[in-house]
């Protein structure tokens, strides 16, 4: 026996690992999230700081699971480690909110509507979930409604009591409801008799009542009272003044007062100071018609106009306003109105479709044998947004793809249908981005949307496959057997012994049968060295 020295085991680490997964992911709130980190070198731990809230990784296994809780983007640093080192890389992870639900809408506009024959005729539906369409079937004669705003207007022509069905509807379906308008006979106004009694006077003021029969068979609906006056009312019960144009002023009900029954009377009653001409209210009328009484008589008083004074419409869309005005008008104009927009000069509906986006300054007038009464109305028309990103668009399978929506008229949301898959679009931002999975050339539908309405865009995008990945190092192999490889490549069929590895796609082999000899001197390029122990170290039970 001789003695000898005993030499050492070389110890060779493996190579840090290098991570290969996806550099963005996208999540939902309340909506269940999943990324592997992947990596060579058979990493032993993973980790991942800068996680969206209700996120967490799995320091085993890589995985990053959860259900986000809130809507946010976020630069996460993944880290996988081996006894060789550690690899990092970012990531970001754009979580947006929950979808919103639309849920078809609830009709709760009142169940009942009266109007009087030849007089003005005005009903909002009003219903929730922001309805695109209305419609209402069973109208009385003289009465449409407007399929966008859900207004429905015009004059009665015949007295009728009308069940009408009312409908919403959204992208979350419809909604009804049964209205009943009743209509009725035009009183004749000029039989009405006013009563103005003084209960107290005290030369620099004074207490007044008034009360107002209806002799006749039918009630009389949403009265004015109109009268010649220099004095001042200062304070008014069971009543309201509507309007004061010097001498002239218009008094109309509260709601107790509204309707005067057949063969009854309301009464109202104010204080004043007295006039210079017209110490007291006098040359009383009753919607525009003089009415008989211990103080009636006189002529009638010019139009004044109570419809609102601003509206709003969209290019493209119906619009429809009433023009409201006591004083019985016989006609009406609108000067200064957007075009597409035209005034019924009978009716005082102002109609049309505005083929202009703008903000317009119309003069309203209401004419009748008196007068005219006059007011200034803002219409406001929007435009809905114009899609001008580029038609076309390409990317490829496992590379980042970033795609922005541009549009004109400051689009409040986006969408797209029809993206290739692995791609997403930012509802705020209009970004379509994401990591394509798939080679496909996609049609998809762009939308913008404002308070004007939306504008689409179709938008081609050509997915293209991943470019082969060749092998480098085949030429710092030291022999002909290093450079030799059984294999099964699922695409190219079975390769024997004496074929070069650098022919063969390292990345789409799913079994070797042959094991890689690597030179102990590592003259290989790195990259190619750490693909083959990688194969090797997961397929060492077939070897």
């Amino acid at each position: 026996t001789g003695v000898g020295l005993i030499q050492p085991a070389a110890v060779v680490l493996p190579a840090a690992p290098v991570i290969s997964s996806a550099t963005t992911a996208n999540g939902t709130v309340g909506a269940a999230f999943s990324y592997q980190i992947v990596a060579s070198g058979s990493p032993t731990s993973y980790s991942a700081t800068g996680l969206p809230a209700g996120l967490a990784v799995n320091a085993a296994s890589g995985v990053i699971s959860g259900t986000p809780t809130a809507a946010a983007t976020s630069t996460v640093t993944l880290k996988a480690t081996n006894a060789g080192g550690s690899g990092t890389k970012p990531l970001t992870i754009t979580v947006a909110a929950a979808p919103v639900v639309v849920t078809a809408p609830v009709i709760s506009s009142a169940a009942t509507a009266s109007g009087t024959v030849g007089k003005a005729f005005s009903y909002q539906i009003a219903a929730s979930g922001s309805p695109t369409s209305y419609s209402a079937t069973g109208l009385p004669s003289g009465l449409t409604v407007n399929a966008t705003s859900g207004v429905i207007s015009g004059t009665p022509t015949a007295a009728a009591t009308s069940t009408v069905t009312l409908k919403a509807t959204n992208a979350g379906g419809s909604g009804t409801k049964t209205l009943t308008i009743t209509v009725v006979a035009a009183p004749s106004t000029g039989t009405l008799t006013v009563v103005q009694t003084i209960q107290n006077d005290w030369g620099t003021g004074f207490t007044a009542q008034i009360v107002i029969s209806n002799p006749t068979s039918a009630a009389v609906s949403n009265w004015s009272l109109g009268f010649t006056f220099d004095g001042k009312v200062t304070d008014i019960w069971s009543a309201a003044v509507a309007s004061q144009v010097g001498t002239k002023w218009v008094v109309s009900p509260v709601a107790w007062t509204s309707a005067i029954p057949a063969g009854g009377s309301v009464t109202f009653g104010y204080n004043g100071t007295p006039g210079t001409t017209y110490k007291i209210p006098a040359a009383f009328l009753i919607n525009g018609t003089a009415a008989g009484g211990t103080t009636g008589g006189g002529t009638a008083v010019a139009p004044s106009i109570s419809s609102a004074a601003t509206a709003s419409g969209t290019v493209g869309a119906a619009f429809s306003y009433q023009i409201v005005a006591s004083g019985s008008p016989t006609s009406y104009s609108a000067t200064g109105l957007p075009a597409g927009l035209t005034i019924n000069a009978t009716s005082g509906l102002i109609s049309g479709m505005p083929t202009v986006a703008a903000t317009s300054t119309v003069t309203l007038k209401a004419t009748n044998a008196t007068g005219s009464g006059t007011k200034t109305l803002m219409i406001t028309v929007a435009a809905a947004p114009v899609v001008t990103a580029p038609v076309i668009s390409s990317g490829t399978v496992g590379t980042a793809f970033r795609y922005q929506v541009v549009a004109s008229g400051s689009p409040t949301s986006y969408s797209a249908t029809g993206l290739p898959a692995g791609l997403t679009i930012n509802a705020t931002s209009g970004l379509i981005s994401g990591t394509p999975t798939a080679a496909a050339a996609s049609t998809v539908s762009l939308k913008a949307t404002n308070s004007g309405g939306s504008g689409t865009s179709s938008l081609t995008i050509t997915i293209a496959a991943a470019a082969p990945v060749v092998v480098a190092g085949y030429d710092k192999m030291p022999t002909v057997e290093q450079r030799k490889i059984v294999g099964y490549y699922p695409n190219w069929g079975i390769y024997q012994k004496g074929f070069p590895v650098t022919k063969i796609r390292g990345d789409r082999i799913n079994v070797i049968n042959y094991a890689f000899l690597i030179p102990l001197d590592r003259t290989m390029p790195s990259a190619w060295d750490r693909t083959v122990s990688s194969y090797r170290g997961y397929q060492r039970g077939r070897l």
